[in-house]
Protein backbone atom coordinates (compact mmCIF):
# COMPACT_ATOMS: atom_id res chain seq x y z
CA UNK A 1 0.00 0.00 0.00
CA UNK A 2 1.28 3.44 -0.93
CA UNK A 3 0.68 6.77 -0.58
CA UNK A 4 2.39 9.54 -2.59
CA UNK A 5 2.73 11.04 -6.00
CA UNK A 6 2.74 9.80 -9.60
CA UNK A 7 7.15 8.96 -8.89
CA UNK A 8 6.69 7.55 -6.12
CA UNK A 9 4.16 5.34 -7.62
CA UNK A 10 5.92 4.88 -10.61
CA UNK A 11 8.63 3.53 -8.01
CA UNK A 12 6.72 1.41 -5.99
CA UNK A 13 5.30 -0.17 -8.95
CA UNK A 14 8.92 -1.24 -9.87
CA UNK A 15 9.80 -3.16 -7.19
CA UNK A 16 6.77 -4.81 -6.48
CA UNK A 17 6.76 -8.58 -7.69
CA UNK A 18 4.79 -10.17 -10.42
CA UNK A 19 1.26 -10.86 -8.89
CA UNK A 20 1.74 -8.57 -6.12
CA UNK A 21 -1.22 -6.29 -5.49
CA UNK A 22 -0.76 -2.89 -5.40
CA UNK A 23 -2.78 -0.35 -3.30
CA UNK A 24 -2.51 2.87 -4.54
CA UNK A 25 -3.57 6.38 -2.68
CA UNK A 26 -2.07 9.46 -4.67
CA UNK A 27 -2.75 12.93 -4.58
CA UNK A 28 -5.75 14.61 -5.18
CA UNK A 29 -6.50 18.36 -5.54
CA UNK A 30 -9.79 20.54 -5.22
CA UNK A 31 -11.09 23.61 -5.82
CA UNK A 32 -13.71 26.11 -6.09
CA UNK A 33 -16.42 26.84 -9.03
CA UNK A 34 -18.55 29.84 -9.02
CA UNK A 35 -21.15 31.54 -10.99
CA UNK A 36 -22.60 34.72 -10.95
CA UNK A 37 -25.15 34.18 -9.19
CA UNK A 38 -22.89 33.10 -6.32
CA UNK A 39 -20.46 35.50 -6.78
CA UNK A 40 -23.65 38.18 -4.76
CA UNK A 41 -23.77 36.01 -1.65
CA UNK A 42 -21.73 37.20 0.66
CA UNK A 43 -22.95 34.23 3.37
CA UNK A 44 -21.32 31.84 0.94
CA UNK A 45 -18.62 33.22 -0.17
CA UNK A 46 -17.49 34.19 3.92
CA UNK A 47 -18.22 30.12 3.78
CA UNK A 48 -15.43 29.05 1.52
CA UNK A 49 -12.98 32.21 2.83
CA UNK A 50 -12.92 30.36 6.27
CA UNK A 51 -12.70 27.32 5.04
CA UNK A 52 -9.58 27.80 3.16
CA UNK A 53 -8.13 29.70 5.76
CA UNK A 54 -9.01 26.57 8.53
CA UNK A 55 -7.78 24.09 6.78
CA UNK A 56 -4.79 25.90 5.75
CA UNK A 57 -5.51 24.33 2.10
CA UNK A 58 -3.27 21.25 3.67
CA UNK A 59 -5.83 18.94 2.95
CA UNK A 60 -6.93 16.91 -1.00
CA UNK A 61 -9.83 18.64 0.02
CA UNK A 62 -8.81 22.06 0.12
CA UNK A 63 -9.32 24.74 -2.48
CA UNK A 64 -6.83 25.71 -4.13
CA UNK A 65 -7.74 27.01 -7.31
CA UNK A 66 -11.20 29.61 -7.68
CA UNK A 67 -12.53 29.22 -10.99
CA UNK A 68 -15.65 31.48 -12.11
CA UNK A 69 -17.90 30.94 -14.53
CA UNK A 70 -16.89 33.91 -17.14
CA UNK A 71 -14.44 34.33 -20.18
CA UNK A 72 -14.04 38.04 -18.52
CA UNK A 73 -11.15 39.06 -16.85
CA UNK A 74 -12.23 42.45 -15.51
CA UNK A 75 -14.84 40.04 -14.01
CA UNK A 76 -12.08 37.59 -12.12
CA UNK A 77 -10.35 41.14 -11.19
CA UNK A 78 -13.84 42.35 -9.84
CA UNK A 79 -14.70 39.07 -7.74
CA UNK A 80 -10.94 39.44 -6.21
CA UNK A 81 -11.31 43.00 -4.83
CA UNK A 82 -14.72 41.47 -3.38
CA UNK A 83 -13.53 38.73 -2.05
CA UNK A 84 -10.29 39.21 -0.74
CA UNK A 85 -12.34 41.41 2.52
CA UNK A 86 -13.82 37.44 3.60
CA UNK A 87 -10.18 36.08 3.34
CA UNK A 88 -8.91 38.98 5.31
CA UNK A 89 -11.76 38.29 7.65
CA UNK A 90 -11.12 34.67 8.03
CA UNK A 91 -7.35 35.34 8.49
CA UNK A 92 -8.22 37.13 11.55
CA UNK A 93 -10.48 34.57 13.39
CA UNK A 94 -8.74 31.70 12.62
CA UNK A 95 -4.89 33.02 13.08
CA UNK A 96 -2.14 31.02 12.61
CA UNK A 97 -0.62 28.82 15.73
CA UNK A 98 3.04 31.11 15.04
CA UNK A 99 5.20 33.02 14.09
CA UNK A 100 6.75 30.43 12.14
CA UNK A 101 3.45 29.57 10.12
CA UNK A 102 3.38 33.14 9.57
CA UNK A 103 7.03 33.33 8.54
CA UNK A 104 6.82 30.52 6.23
CA UNK A 105 3.49 32.31 4.12
CA UNK A 106 5.62 35.69 3.58
CA UNK A 107 8.30 33.50 2.42
CA UNK A 108 6.70 31.42 0.24
CA UNK A 109 4.87 34.55 -1.26
CA UNK A 110 7.79 36.84 -2.45
CA UNK A 111 9.85 33.52 -3.28
CA UNK A 112 7.11 32.71 -5.76
CA UNK A 113 6.57 36.53 -6.45
CA UNK A 114 10.44 36.67 -7.76
CA UNK A 115 10.11 33.36 -9.45
CA UNK A 116 7.35 34.88 -12.17
CA UNK A 117 9.55 38.02 -12.33
CA UNK A 118 12.52 35.98 -13.48
CA UNK A 119 9.85 33.80 -15.62
CA UNK A 120 8.59 37.25 -17.09
CA UNK A 121 5.48 35.78 -16.25
CA UNK A 122 4.93 38.93 -13.47
CA UNK A 123 2.36 40.68 -16.09
CA UNK A 124 0.54 37.45 -16.64
CA UNK A 125 -1.27 38.07 -12.71
CA UNK A 126 -2.52 40.70 -10.90
CA UNK A 127 -1.74 40.09 -7.32
CA UNK A 128 -4.04 41.39 -4.55
CA UNK A 129 -2.89 41.37 -0.90
CA UNK A 130 -4.30 41.40 2.12
CA UNK A 131 -3.34 40.91 6.07
CA UNK A 132 -1.92 37.75 5.72
CA UNK A 133 -3.81 36.66 2.54
CA UNK A 134 -3.78 36.86 -1.15
CA UNK A 135 -5.49 36.57 -3.96
CA UNK A 136 -4.28 35.75 -8.10
CA UNK A 137 -6.11 36.86 -10.98
CA UNK A 138 -4.32 34.72 -13.97
CA UNK A 139 -4.97 34.57 -17.34
CA UNK A 140 -4.40 31.04 -17.57
CA UNK A 141 -7.27 28.18 -16.79
CA UNK A 142 -4.96 25.38 -15.23
CA UNK A 143 -6.29 23.62 -12.47
CA UNK A 144 -3.10 24.41 -9.90
CA UNK A 145 -1.95 24.08 -6.07
CA UNK A 146 -2.25 27.27 -4.43
CA UNK A 147 0.45 29.11 -2.09
CA UNK A 148 -1.72 27.75 0.82
CA UNK A 149 -2.45 29.25 4.01
CA UNK A 150 -4.42 31.68 2.66
CA UNK A 151 -3.33 32.34 -0.78
CA UNK A 152 -5.33 31.04 -4.09
CA UNK A 153 -5.25 31.63 -7.64
CA UNK A 154 -8.80 32.84 -9.79
CA UNK A 155 -9.19 32.15 -12.82
CA UNK A 156 -12.20 32.18 -15.71
CA UNK A 157 -13.70 28.82 -16.76
CA UNK A 158 -16.90 28.97 -18.54
CA UNK A 159 -18.92 26.09 -17.78
CA UNK A 160 -18.68 25.31 -21.62
CA UNK A 161 -15.35 25.15 -21.24
CA UNK A 162 -15.29 23.08 -17.79
CA UNK A 163 -15.15 19.38 -19.51
CA UNK A 164 -11.33 19.87 -21.85
CA UNK A 165 -9.92 22.16 -19.08
CA UNK A 166 -10.61 20.05 -16.40
CA UNK A 167 -10.02 16.59 -18.14
CA UNK A 168 -6.11 16.88 -17.90
CA UNK A 169 -6.50 16.43 -14.46
CA UNK A 170 -7.89 12.73 -14.72
CA UNK A 171 -7.31 10.57 -11.86
CA UNK A 172 -6.44 13.75 -9.64
CA UNK A 173 -10.15 15.21 -9.26
CA UNK A 174 -11.72 15.10 -5.82
CA UNK A 175 -13.92 17.83 -4.72
CA UNK A 176 -15.73 20.93 -6.17
CA UNK A 177 -17.21 23.19 -4.03
CA UNK A 178 -20.32 24.39 -6.35
CA UNK A 179 -21.63 27.63 -5.23
CA UNK A 180 -23.96 29.11 -8.36
CA UNK A 181 -27.89 29.51 -7.93
CA UNK A 182 -30.19 26.45 -7.19
CA UNK A 183 -32.05 26.31 -10.32
CA UNK A 184 -28.45 25.61 -11.75
CA UNK A 185 -27.03 22.94 -9.51
CA UNK A 186 -28.10 20.10 -10.63
CA UNK A 187 -26.68 20.51 -14.40
CA UNK A 188 -23.51 22.20 -13.35
CA UNK A 189 -23.00 19.00 -10.77
CA UNK A 190 -23.87 16.96 -13.88
CA UNK A 191 -21.23 18.23 -15.84
CA UNK A 192 -18.25 18.45 -12.91
CA UNK A 193 -19.52 14.63 -12.78
CA UNK A 194 -18.73 13.97 -16.34
CA UNK A 195 -15.04 15.51 -15.80
CA UNK A 196 -14.00 13.29 -13.37
CA UNK A 197 -15.00 15.23 -10.05
CA UNK A 198 -16.59 12.57 -6.98
CA UNK A 199 -17.43 14.96 -4.37
CA UNK A 200 -19.52 18.01 -5.32
CA UNK A 201 -20.34 19.80 -2.13
CA UNK A 202 -21.30 23.74 -0.98
CA UNK A 203 -19.37 26.13 -0.11
CA UNK A 204 -17.98 25.80 3.54
CA UNK A 205 -18.25 21.42 3.54
CA UNK A 206 -15.47 20.67 1.37
CA UNK A 207 -13.46 19.28 3.83
CA UNK A 208 -16.74 17.78 5.72
CA UNK A 209 -17.08 13.93 6.13
CA UNK A 210 -19.81 11.57 7.19
CA UNK A 211 -19.50 8.25 8.82
CA UNK A 212 -19.88 5.35 5.97
CA UNK A 213 -19.09 8.27 3.29
CA UNK A 214 -16.70 6.75 0.27
CA UNK A 215 -13.43 7.81 -0.43
CA UNK A 216 -12.21 9.18 -3.34
CA UNK A 217 -14.56 7.64 -5.36
CA UNK A 218 -14.99 4.40 -3.57
CA UNK A 219 -15.10 2.67 -0.63
CA UNK A 220 -11.56 1.50 0.55
CA UNK A 221 -12.16 -1.46 2.08
CA UNK A 222 -12.73 -3.45 -1.57
CA UNK A 223 -9.05 -2.67 -2.09
CA UNK A 224 -8.20 -4.75 1.30
CA UNK A 225 -10.87 -7.91 0.91
CA UNK A 226 -9.99 -10.61 -0.48
CA UNK A 227 -12.49 -13.32 -1.36
CA UNK A 228 -12.55 -16.95 -0.65
CA UNK A 229 -14.55 -19.22 -1.84
CA UNK A 230 -14.10 -23.15 -0.13
CA UNK A 231 -16.50 -25.77 -1.14
CA UNK A 232 -17.80 -28.37 1.60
Amino acid sequence: CTWGGDEAIRGIRSLAPAGTKLIEWGHRISFAYVTEAGRSNGETLQAIADHMVRTSQLLCSSCQTIFLDTEDMEQVYAFCEKFLPYLEEASRRFPQEGIEETAEQTLRRYLDEMVQAIQGRATDTRVYRGEFCRLEACLDDNLVLSGLFGNCPVKRLPAARMLPVLRREKGRLQTAGLICAPERRLALAQRLMCCGLVRITRAGDMSESLCGEAHDGEYPLRRYVRIVEVEP
